[in-house]
Formats: structure tokens, C-alpha cells, sequence
């Protein structure tokens, strides 16, 4: 927690050039402020112990002033605490409780917890709870924010409370110019590894906290109405950073980063998933079950999206989720499918018994969906048997989809099985397996993608026969290109033929 908060050399060095007398020492001691494994090394090496420590204004000194006498007398530092509780009054026992507060927390613990073993120094920390609160909430508006996220995170977790408390107790009762500096410092905590802003308040903030939440909204507001536009920018840096800045203040950015979860790019709406489930208090598969089969589930368009990101997830849950996913029939259609794919992707070859058995079940949009999850499997025996079937239908996206995984799967067992397929009536149908014969023998097939891009009537097969050229090359491919980009009907098709003579290197 210190080592991430702020610069430790610098930070003990300042009090050890402050506090060491003797000249000679001070550079000895002082120069070798960071490298010792007790963060105020210098302080183990002084005797005696400055008084200055003990009542110094950085809780870090006082209380290691407190270990190094208590090494030195043979105590335990808790011990050694009670003692100054119970020796010190007035502001000064304030100052040695927040001391236990800060070091409790410091170690991912709690002052009472810090102090069971001495029930009357602990007693005389409770009595005075207020006036230590307040005395640490002061650390929160410091200008070295690295100083007043620490305390932050300290003297959350010395009261046992979540950051939201601390920042709540610490506002006013009226707006202020601090409330900015106290809204950003729960935005760096959830950067940093804490909970997410809006978490954060709905774990925290009760009714009487309405009017201090609401100063708070305020300011998580207008970080929305900034980066809302930029989720719509054409510049993918733009969008992605529009996610990062909207992340730390989820569930309360749940609509933008709603929005990208349709992003182009997968890593923005990952990230944009990561983000949602983590304002939830979720993983991204426990956030993708509760919409699938949670009290109120998503509509199948949600439920699909979410599908698409548990294959790269790296979550062992994801395989018995999809599974169940899929084999649930009250589940829409077009869900399960996208199940399927999922399924492929998390579970890779453990997945083809469930995908035979979607194969067997005659069902054209499972069916279709086993030809997607097959593009994600390795090279393998029983990826075949699950083409052949779907060889069979006589749905156009189940054979659109099967010639596209012979291509994928370089099935040349399957080679001939595409030559109906290049005159099926579907232009899918067509363009797929025109693609996989490509893939498998380019060269062979040079004739054929040159006389559909000539002759086939559907735009998208002559689209995919023009962009298939430009991987063949060759004097013929480039007559057959320079005719398409001057005659072809369809305005696309000719930019495409365009584009494929610059990638041959011929201008048009």
C-alpha cells in the first residue's frame, strides 16, 4: 500500500534529515532511506529515538518510532502502543490513536483488531472516536493526492468501513470547493483497485447521506457528459479512452458502457464488459449468468452479446454456463447458438460432443451456429463428422457455414463436396465456397473466380471473387480486374476490382 501511495526514499528522508542530530549519521542514515525493508529504517538505528517522532505530523514516523522502541525494550509493538495511549491526553492521545488507525490499515486490518490484545488502550481509542476521525480526515485534502488516496485506503480499512464512508463522513454539511477534490479521490481509489464509485456509494451511503451523495453525482456527471461523445468517435484511441475514463465511476456510467459493448473493436468492449460487471460487484461471467437465467433476465439481443465475450473471458465457469446455456430449451433459438460459439471458444475440444449433438438435433439455427463455433476449434478428427452433417442441410447459412469451415480447416478430404456449392442458388452459398476453394488450391481454382466475378450475378460473390484475385495475381487475374472495374453494374464491385489491381500493383 506505501510502496504504490508515494516515493518512500523521499518520504523517509525528509523526517531523517530532520530528526538525526549528529551530522556524520545523518548522512550515513539518511542516504540509505529506501533500502531498508522497514520503510524508516533510520529510526532501528538511533538511540535514543528522537522524541520529534512520536509526535511527528507523518503517521508512518510515529508509528515506526513505536516498533523501534518496542524492538528496543523487548515489547511487542501493540504493547508499546497502549503505553503511549495510556501516557499521552488531550490531542496528543487523539494523535496516537489515528496512529493505530493508520497502521491498522495500512495492513489490510483494523484498530480494534490492532488492539484486542490491550482491551484499555482500545477503550480510550473508542471513547474518542470522533475527535481521530477528524483529525485523519485532514489527510484527505493535502495537495499530494498519493497522500491523501493513502489515507484514504487507511483509515477505510483501520474503521472497517468501505472508502464511500470516509469520503461521506468527510464532506460538510454545505458544497464546498473541497467536495471536487473529494469526488476525484474515490475515482483515483477505484483506478488504483478499489470499488468502483457508484459501488462504492450504494455499499456506503444510507438516506441521511442523500444531499452529501447527491454534491457528489454532481461532479461523476459531468465526467459522463465529457466522454459521452467520444464513444461515437471514429478514432478507436478516442473510444477507448472514453471506457477507461468511464470505468472507475460504474454502475453510475452503466449506459455509456452500455454503449460500447457494440464496439467494433473486441478490446473495447471487453473492456467495457470488465468495467460493467465490475460496477456490479461481478466477474464478467457471474454479470453474462445473471442476464442469461438471473430474476430478471435480459432480452436474446443482451443475453447473445454477453455470449460473445465468456470465450475470452479465461474463466473456468464458462463451459459449464454455455453448456447450460445451450441445452436449455426455453432459451431462445438464436441464444443457444451463440452459446455454442462460446462454448467452442472457452472449452475448445471438450466442446465437440455438445456440438454433435447440436448437429443432430435438425435444428437450422443450432446448426448454424455449430458451423461458427467450428472456426474456433484446433485442427482436429472431429471437426469433420460435424461439417459432413452440416453438408447435409439445406439451409443456406448451415452450407454457407460448413464451406466456410473446409476453407478454415484446410479439409481437402472435403474438396469436392464445394463444387455443387459454387452453383447453389444461395449467393452466400456461393461466395463461401468460393473462398474455401480458393484457400485450398488457388491456383486451380483461378478459373473459377475469375468467371463468377465475370458472370455471377449476386454482388456479394463478385465482391469476394474480386478481393480473391488480388491474393492470386497473374496476368489473367488482372484482365479479368481491370474489365470488372470499368464494366460491372454494382458501384462496390468496381471499387473493390480497383482496389485489388493497386494491391497487384497495377494502376487502374
Amino acid at each position: 500500500m506505501l510502496a504504490q501511495s508515494r516515493d518512500v526514499s523521499a518520504r523517509c528522508r525528509r523526517p531523517c534529515e530532520a530528526l538525526t542530530a549528529d551530522a556524520r549519521q545523518r548522512a550515513s542514515l539518511c542516504l540509505k532511506c529506501g533500502l531498508d525493508a522497514e520503510p524508516m529504517g533510520w529510526l532501528f538505528k538511533l538511540s535514543p529515538i528522537p522524541a520529534a517522532a512520536f509526535t511527528h505530523d507523518d503517521w508512518l514516523v510515529r508509528w515506526s518510532a513505536l516498533k523501534a522502541e518496542a524492538k528496543a525494550k523487548h515489547l511487542t509493538v501493540e504493547q508499546r502502543l497502549a503505553q503511549a495511549i495510556d501516557s499521552a491526553a488531550g490531542e496528543q492521545r487523539v494523535t496516537t490513536c489515528l496512529t493505530a488507525v493508520m497502521a491498522a490499515g495500512a495492513r489490510s486490518s483494523t484498530r480494534d483488531a490492532l488492539l484486542a490484545s490491550e482491551p484499555r488502550a482500545l477503550a480510550a481509542c473508542q471513547a474518542i472516536d470522533g475527535s481521530v476521525y477528524k483529525q485523519g480526515t485532514l489527510e484527505l485534502f493535502v495537495a499530494d493526492r498519493n497522500r491523501a488516496h493513502e489515507a484514504l485506503q487507511c483509515l477505510s480499512a483501520g474503521r472497517g468501513t468501505g472508502p464511500a464512508r470516509v469520503v461521506l463522513d468527510a464532506l460538510g454539511p454545505t458544497p464546498s470547493e473541497t467536495d471536487e477534490a473529494l469526488a476525484e479521490l474515490l475515482v483515483l481509489h477505484a483506478e488504483r483497485g478499489g470499488p468502483p464509485v457508484g459501488l462504492a456509494l450504494l455499499r456506503d451511503a444510507t438516506e441521511k447521506d442523500a444531499a452529501q451523495v447527491d454534491r457528489l453525482l454532481k461532479f461523476y456527471s459531468v465526467l459522463r457528459d465529457k466522454n459521452r461523445p467520444l464513444l461515437a468517435s471514429s478514432e478507436k484511441d478516442a473510444r477507448r479512452q472514453a471506457v477507461v475514463a468511464l470505468a472507475p465511476i460504474a454502475p453510475l456510467s452503466a449506459s455509456e458502457l452500455q454503449v460500447a459493448l457494440n464496439d467494433s473493436q473486441a478490446s473495447i468492449r471487453m473492456a467495457a464488459a470488465r468495467s460493467i460487471s465490475r460496477g456490479e460487484g461481478r466477474s464478467v461471467t457471474e454479470a453474462a449468468e445473471a442476464r442469461l437465467s438471473g430474476a430478471t433476465p435480459a432480452n436474446a439481443s443482451e443475453k447473445r452479446r454477453w455470449l460473445t465475450l465468456l470465450a475470452d473471458v479465461d474463466d473456468p465457469r464458462c463451459p459449464a454456463l454455455t453448456r447450460r446455456t445451450w441445452e436449455d430449451e426455453t432459451q431462445p433459438d438464436a441464444v443457444r447458438a451463440e452459446a455454442l460459439v462460446s462454448l467452442a471458444g472457452c472449452a475448445r475440444r471438450a466442446s465437440v460432443p455438445d456440438l454433435a449433438r447440436a448437429a443432430a438435433a435438425k435444428n437450422v439455427t443450432l446448426q448454424a451456429g455449430v458451423m461458427r463455433a467450428v472456426l474456433l476449434l484446433p485442427r482436429e478428427p472431429g471437426v469433420v463428422p460435424l461439417v459432413e452433417e452440416a453438408l447435409t442441410s439445406s439451409a443456406d447459412e448451415v452450407l454457407a457455414g460448413a464451406a466456410q469451415a473446409i476453407g478454415a480447416h484446410r479439409l481437402t478430404s472435403l474438396a469436392p463436396r464445394l463444387s455443387p456449392l459454387l452453383e447453389h442458388q444461395g449467393g452466400t452459398v456461393r461466395a463461401e465456397a468460393l473462398k474455401a476453394v480458393s484457400v485450398l488450391d488457388p491456383r486451380k481454382a483461378q478459373p473459377v473466380v475469375i468467371s463468377k466475378l465475370g458472370q455471377d450475378p449476386d454482388v456479394e460473390v463478385r465482391l469476394a471473387a474480386a478481393a480473391l484475385l488480388a491474393e492470386v495475381g497473374g496476368p489473367l487475374a488482372v484482365s479479368a480486374l481491370a474489365q470488372a472495374s470499368k464494366t460491372d453494374g454494382d458501384g462496390r464491385v468496381k471499387m473493390a476490382a480497383t482496389e485489388s489491381l493497386r494491391r497487384l500493383g497495377v494502376t487502374p
